[in-house]
């Protein structure tokens, strides 16, 4: 094998299936650890016409996943849910992201209840993001969760440019000028 050819591979430490497989190549290779971090890509979860930023989803849950198990094996990267045009509906959201909390990460017992609360005061549970009659997401209680997590609706906060401002100020300094 030349001695200029380098071979760059990823891996998540988190997939227990491939546990024997990891260790070998831990013990073979060099690592270098990359934190995670906002890729700046743009990907919203949509909800009721809302659109809620993913990373500041991916950063409050990612905290609330070490809280729980002590450990950052479990958190969720920028690409756990990849999505061509940034947009991640309530339907994959719920399919693949909170399944993933549900089964792999919390399991039911240590769900963060201030983030999980339902109506009425109680956690919510997986079925929960399902409508009963037809077993269609429930993109109400999806949009509770991003409430109950104080994540805001991006179109709420854009602001106007610089010098489009309504506040009677700014009409008052142009006029002077």
């Amino acid at each position: 094998i030349p001695s200029n050819l380098h071979i760059w591979a990823t891996m998540n430490t988190s997939d227990q299936s491939l546990f024997p497989i990891d260790s070998a190549f831990k013990r073979r290779w060099d690592w270098e650890y990359v934190p995670i971090k906002n890729c700046d890509k743009g990907y919203y979860i949509e909800c009721n016409g809302k659109q809620y930023d993913w990373y500041s989803f991916v950063d409050k849950m990612n905290e609330k996943i070490l809280t729980a198990t002590d450990s950052a094996d479990k958190q969720m990267g920028y690409f756990f849910v990849k999505s061509p045009d940034g947009v991640i509906t309530a339907g994959r959201f719920v399919n693949k992201v909170l399944f993933y909390l549900y089964s792999d990460v919390f399991r039911d017992e240590n769900v963060p209840e201030d983030y999980f609360e339902g109506k009425g005061g109680k956690t919510m549970k997986f079925s929960d993001f399902f409508n009963k009659d037809n077993g269609k997401v429930d993109v109400s209680s999806v949009e509770l969760l991003m409430n109950n997590m104080e994540l805001k609706d991006l179109a709420s906060e854009v602001t106007p440019p610089e010098g489009e401002a309504d506040s009677p100020e700014s009409e008052n300094e142009e006029d002077t000028e």
